[in-house]
């Protein structure tokens, strides 16, 4: 039987026999067998069952021998795939110890021999493996995928911040039975959060440190200037001022008011760029508005030369909502640059206002030199100025960024075009609706206040500078207020408890105790904390101090201090009732030259004139009055009266003037 069997010829694995050439075989033997069958009938009938068992036998071994082959074809693809992977696969029982690991895990220095067998938290820091095991302990039972960060112990001592993401597999009763996951190396990531979160806080410092500066500087910069421009509406309320004097006060209270804009400016930028910036609804005159800042850029025209008139596409409404300032100061820098980049030719201010959207809208044409086409984008970044052909520009390059951050956060739109050598053109449009007329508060010039009625009042000023507690002297003494002065905190406390003043004018900074402190000792004294308390500071960038100190104030003022504004807050908080200068005058006041019209001159200068007027040629018209006024005194009352519409950039009235006398011109 054995000899049989190895006769027998059995396929082996990957033979080239084909199967029907085996069949053939085994037909040929059976074939032999029943000519033999008489002969040897018992082999004969153990053949026949061996034969098919052989058979059967040889398919088992080759399908087992296919499996085994994709088996391990299978193992093969998985086990690259988790090699190619970013990191080591690891599994981990529900004690911690280490059951896989996968061939990634030599990055970090170990075999995974080396590991597997370990509890995991030996390869944590020491310092993080409490926490770590906590976790651990946390997410062990959960069925959502975790990811957890540490520091990772390298085999040669060295540590790396690593990130794991696993879930725990669990069996058919729910029951948890492993954790399988994938630990990267996230060590560079660290390193480069590490350093944007320096560069962040250097930002934040640095950022602190300029809000500082600002503050420190603008309280620097107000100090001095709410003097001059206090002295200056004192004395501009004067009676009795000489004219000549007069003018050099109010140019004095200008050019105080131009380095307060400049001031203002950079703190606005400050301000747009920190997200603090607010808009200020109120109702104002849009005509007067666009008038105003028609005639201030005006006088640098003229002085130039330039074309500078403005065409009113549309009527503008009387009166709109808005923030009146914010639209003023786009206005402004929109004009000053076309002015400044302008050497010859014209600037023409065209606005309008569309009814259907209550959109005010303007443009801003002129022939300077314009800008380059690859350079348009950078003339809205702060400090950025476009070079004429002398290299020099005036101004610090704030303008045309603070413009289109104010368009911006009144939700407007700024668009502009530009051909170098030929000049610009900026257009503006922004939502003013239309207000009731009679919101408009107009401001009119009253009667100058000598004193109010009934008992004296007693005000306490506290004040580390000088000059601010000599203002406050010189407004309120000739009014009959009994004035103290007490230079810092602790002085004006015991000067507050031993006069008990009716209200104290309290400065934010100062020395030793500022003005919040001042007001919390007042509020745990008896006799003190009733008495009503004015807030002024030259501080205007927002602290959590300076806000609190304002909430405690009756009532907060800025330097510079506006005399009528506080002496209206003094009236509300006192309830006084002023008493007013007469503005009569026993003796008649002599009569103004400048209305002594005995003689006008020919018809064709008036015209010449007014044609000078209407293309804005406001130096020619003053050249024009020289020519005129030379070796003929008797035309100097009307050059006087026109020379004084031209300093007041009033081309409306001059021309309304020059109208009216033209019939009576010879």
């Amino acid at each position: 039987m054995r000899q049989a069997r190895r006769a027998l010829p059995i396929k082996e694995a990957g033979s080239n026999y084909p199967e029907a050439v085996h069949i053939l075989f085994l037909m040929l033997i059976l074939l032999l067998c029943l000519l033999l069958w008489e002969i040897f009938p018992p082999l004969l009938f153990i053949l026949a069952l061996v034969i098919p068992w052989n058979l059967k036998l040889r398919r088992e071994i080759n399908e087992r021998h296919l499996a085994q082959e994709g088996l391990r074809e299978s193992e093969e693809r998985h086990r690259k795939l988790v090699e190619s992977l970013n990191g080591a696969v690891y599994t981990v029982n529900m004690n911690g110890i280490i059951t896989f690991a996968s061939g990634q895990i030599r990055k970090f220095g170990y075999h995974p021999e080396e590991v597997i067998t370990e509890n995991f938290i030996e390869f944590v820091a020491p310092e993080q493996r409490e926490r770590t095991l906590a976790n651990f302990k946390d997410v062990i039972e959960s069925k959502v995928d975790t990811q957890v960060q540490f520091i990772f112990l390298k085999k040669d001592g060295d540590r790396v911040w690593v990130e794991t993401a696993g879930r725990t597999v669990f069996d058919a009763s729910g029951n948890p039975l492993y954790r399988i996951g994938i630990m990267r190396n996230i060590d560079e990531q660290k390193k480069s959060e590490a350093k944007l979160k320096e560069a962040m806080e250097k930002a934040e410092a640095a950022n602190r440190a300029k809000s500082e500066f600002l503050s420190s500087m603008s309280h620097e910069f107000r100090t001095p200037l709410n003097a001059i421009l206090g002295y200056t509406q004192i004395l501009t309320a004067q009676s009795g001022l000489a004219g000549t004097h007069k003018k050099q006060i109010e140019i004095i209270g200008t050019s105080a008011q131009h380095l307060m804009t400049l001031i203002n400016d950079i703190l606005d930028l400050s301000r747009i760029e920190a997200g603090k910036q607010e808009l200020n609804f109120e109702a104002f005159s849009l005509p007067s508005l666009v008038q105003k800042v028609f005639n201030i850029n005006r006088m640098r025209a003229l002085e130039k030369d330039l074309i500078f008139f403005h065409e009113e596409m549309t009527p503008l409404p009387e009166a709109v909502w808005g923030d009146e300032r914010k639209v003023a100061q786009v206005l402004l820098n929109l004009l000053n640059n076309a002015v400044k980049y302008t050497g010859a030719g014209s600037v023409t201010f065209k606005s309008g206002y569309r009814e259907a959207e209550d959109t005010f809208f303007c443009l801003v044409e002129d022939t300077g030199i314009g800008i380059p086409h690859d350079r348009i984008n950078e003339i809205f970044e702060p400090f950025s100025q476009v070079r004429n052909g002398s290299g020099f520009v005036e101004g610090t390059g704030l303008g045309l960024a603070i413009t289109q951050r104010l368009v911006r956060l009144m939700n407007g739109e700024l668009v502009v075009e530009s051909e170098e050598g030929k000049g610009s053109s900026f257009g503006v449009s922004v939502r003013l609706p239309k207000a009731a007329e009679e919101k408009v508060a107009e401001v009119q010039p009253g009667p100058t206040i000598i004193g109010y009625k009934g008992p004296r009042r007693r005000i306490l000023a506290v004040d580390d500078n000088y000059s601010n507690l000599s203002l406050l002297i010189s407004l309120f003494d000739p009014l009959g207020f009994t004035v103290d002065a007490a230079e810092d905190g602790e002085k004006g406390l015991e000067k507050a408890v031993q006069h008990r003043p009716d209200l104290i004018l309290l400065d934010f900074m100062m020395p030793k105790m500022d003005g919040l402190d001042v007001i919390l000792k007042m509020m745990e004294t008896e006799e003190l904390k009733d008495i009503k308390v004015i807030g002024i500071s030259a501080t205007v960038i927002d602290k959590n101090r300076k806000r609190k100190f304002i909430e405690m104030c009756q009532d907060y003022l800025t330097k510079p201090i506006d005399t009528a504004l506080l002496l209206d807050r003094l009236k509300h908080h006192l309830g006084l009732e002023w008493e007013y200068e007469e503005m009569t005058s026993p003796n008649p006041a002599p009569r103004d030259p400048d209305d002594a019209m005995e003689k006008l001159p020919p018809t064709e200068v008036i015209e010449s004139l007014r044609q000078e007027i209407l293309q804005g040629y406001f130096s020619r018209a003053d050249k024009l009055l020289e020519s005129l006024n030379h070796g003929e005194t008797a035309y100097l009352p009307f050059c006087n009266r026109v020379r004084n519409h031209i300093r007041k950039y009033d081309d409306t009235g001059l021309l309304r003037f020059l109208d009216s006398i033209r019939p009576a011109a010879q």
